[in-house]
């Protein structure tokens, strides 16, 4: 006897060797009861033929699961999926046309409906129902402060509508929910799978048809959060190609000039409905824009989105765009004229800053065949001044709303301030070196090499101010500025060994990296790259017991870890160790990364996970709290028996300099004296 299930296949009603026999001890139910019921059944099984062959893999709701065929063989193991399998493809048979109807004995069912589009879901949503959108929580919680691409009571109500046509698509949720389960401890068992999941969602679309389903703003969200999780996880090479799919998708939609003129381009998305989707479009194109420029800066390869061509205004205030309220807007060339800050909005200003790190990656590694580095008047040190006078004038006219500490609980907002300084040292790092290389007059290195080590106070500065914020909700970028600061202060204290402040501040912005790469392990590669610039520095009590402890299994890593993407010599990619911090590497005797790329065993990254030992002045170090449940994670900061004089740093101790005849940059701190 059939099952339930079995008895509205198609095509069951239409063999006849398939019903029941009749029973003469049994009444049999009113004939023309049973032919309404058959002839009904049999029409809503052509409407759903009808709809699979319309809309063929056509994303579905998560509830539209037939749960009769979800049995637990199916399922797959969420703790991981082992890449070198097919399983994943295996398991979602999306987009699949459903196999021709048959009026013979049917050897097995036709899949349903639900069965065709994605039946094999994870197991966590068939234990745990509230796992979904407790992810989808957490990502607005932590994720979204410093990335707000998404407008949140919109994609809150679509979440929840029954409609398959209405919800975010399947690739835009994994990868939402992967970036909010790399955030929780809780969760990091899915990371893997949801990762895949998202890509795999991601990669069907791209070859289906001729790729036209990639024609839509949550493919370009997705891909943004998927680049954003590999810069996360240090998964570079795909990270940068993540970053180019993103760019170049937005462009393919117009999202670079969404207030600029109608000019006869083809075009790709339809007009915006309404303001909301209009500053969504914004945001996702600024966001784009940003990573772009983050993987440039890091590595110094060439951009994707060149700045000419943007005719789209900087986003408004997170306020007016999730209440839906119409604000007015500028352009970039808006607000880097004199006044022209007054008007930005915190995300905004993430975007002028990602704007100022590409005209300084191109200001460095774009020459032009008229230019004379050796000539003070000459092009090259026209775009210097140039560059340093649109920073110091940003820096001068940012409005209250956007300094610290007023602001300092949004997370844009110090990274915005962070960056700004990072901007400069890499900016005079490069000058120091110009003036080096072709013998210029030594005051110009002297006022940049003060500008340096101002900057990297002011960066050390800012950080204590946000260390009690949570980890989690910080940009992972904001790693690579407290890397730069960090190497300004291992320059200096090659010179200057003894200067307590300088070392405070070193030692807490290694802390502070410590404690960030626990939510962010991007900052692992840059406390590696750290580590051989100590070393080499001279500077090994620095290193903590991080690496005195680790120094023997670095010899056994090198020689046992083979890279997948360098050839054999044991490294693997980095980011931040070129591109617009090339020139602030402290001369070493050796060239390469870190040989370990800071990857240890266990019982020794337990080791490291002790706070650094050390007697110096104006230490901060930053701890992870964790509480026994592992529901929170947060960062704060706790001094050590410090004295007012010891917490002065170079960023609030009115910093007097000067450089002696040997050419050594000598810091005199009254108060500490």
């Amino acid at each position: 006897m059939p099952s339930p299930d079995e008895a509205v296949s198609d095509g069951y009603f239409n063999d006849l060797s398939q019903q029941l026999p009749d029973q003469p001890n049994q009444q049999q139910p009113p004939k023309s009861k049973r032919r309404g019921y058959v002839k009904e059944l049999e029409a809503r099984l052509a409407q759903v033929e009808t709809l699979l062959n319309t809309h063929a893999g056509v994303e579905m709701p998560l509830n539209a699961i037939d749960q009769s065929v979800v049995t637990g063989d199916d399922l797959p193991d969420f703790g991981g999926i082992d890449p070198d399998q097919g399983r994943l493809m295996q398991e979602m048979r999306v987009g699949q046309s459903p196999p021709a109807a048959d009026n013979s004995i049917p050897a097995t069912r036709q899949p349903s409906m639900s069965e065709t589009y994605d039946s094999q879901q994870p197991v966590f949503w068939e234990g745990d129902l509230k796992s979904p959108s407790w992810l989808t929580s957490l990502y607005f919680e932590r994720v979204h402060p410093s990335a707000p691409i998404l407008h949140r009571p919109r994609f809150l109500i679509s979440m929840q509508n029954t409609s398959p046509f209405l919800r975010p698509r399947l690739s835009l949720q994994y990868a939402v929910w992967t970036l909010a389960a790399s955030s929780h401890p809780k969760y990091e068992d899915m990371v893997d799978t949801l990762y895949r999941r998202a890509r795999h969602y991601l990669e069907r679309d791209e070859m289906s048809g001729v790729g036209e389903k990639m024609i839509n703003l949550a493919t370009v969200q997705a891909w943004q959060c998927i680049a954003a999780y590999e810069f996360k996880m240090m998964y570079f090479p795909r990270a940068w190609l993540s970053t180019g799919r993103t760019s170049r998708l937005a462009l393919m939609m117009g999202l670079h000039r969404v207030d600029g003129p109608n000019i006869d381009v083809k075009q790709c998305l339809p007009p915006p409905k309404d303001w909301i989707e209009k500053e969504e479009r914004r945001r996702l194109f600024w966001m784009s824009f940003a990573g772009d420029r983050y993987a440039s800066i890091g590595t110094g390869w060439p951009m994707s989105i060149d700045e000419t061509d943007i005719c789209t205004d900087l986003p408004a205030s997170d306020e007016a765009f999730d209440a839906g309220t119409p604000e007015p807007s500028i352009s970039l060339k808006e607000a880097l004229t004199p006044g022209g800050a007054d008007s930005l909005s915190s995300f905004g200003s993430v975007g002028v800053i990602s704007a100022l790190f590409g005209r300084n990656l191109l200001h460095l590694h774009r020459n032009t065949p008229d230019q004379n580095d050796g000539d003070i008047n000459g092009i090259f040190w026209k775009r210097h001044r140039q560059m340093d006078g649109i920073i110091l004038s940003l820096l001068l006219g940012l409005p209250e709303s956007l300094r610290l500490p007023l602001a300092v609980s949004d997370p844009k907002v110090v990274f915005m301030n962070m960056c700004i300084h990072t901007s400069v040292i890499c900016l005079h790092q490069a000058a120091i070196f110009k003036v080096e290389k072709y013998q210029l007059p030594s005051k110009l290195a002297t006022e940049s090499k003060m500008r340096c080590l101002t900057a990297a106070a002011e960066i050390s500065s800012l950080m204590k101010m946000s260390s009690h914020l949570d980890m989690a909700q910080a940009n992972p970028f904001m790693a690579f500025s407290l890397y730069v600061a960090a190497r300004v202060f291992v320059q200096y204290l090659k010179s200057r060994p003894r200067d307590d402040t300088a070392r405070g501040s070193l030692h807490f912005l290694l802390s502070a990296l410590q404690a960030m790469k626990k939510t962010n392990p991007l900052a692992e590669s840059f406390i590696a790259q750290l580590d051989v610039d100590l070393e080499v520095a001279g500077l090994d009590e620095l290193r903590s017991l991080r690496v005195r402890a680790a120094r023997a299994a670095q010899a056994q890593a090198a020689e046992t870890m083979q890279c997948p993407y360098e050839g054999q010599d044991g490294r693997r990619p980095t980011f931040g160790d070129s591109g617009l911090a090339q020139h602030s590497n402290p001369k070493t005797s050796r060239g390469g990364n870190h040989p370990s790329g800071g990857n240890f065993p266990p019982e020794i990254a337990e080791l490291m996970a002790q706070p650094p030992q050390g007697n110096f002045k104006g230490i901060f170090p930053v701890r992870m709290n964790i509480a026994s449940d592992t529901s929170t994670a947060h960062t704060s900061p706790q001094t050590l028996g410090s004295s007012d004089a010891d917490m002065v740093d170079l960023g609030n101790s009115g910093v007097m300099g000067e450089f002696g005849d040997n050419g050594e940059f000598s810091v005199e701190n009254n108060l500490l004296q």
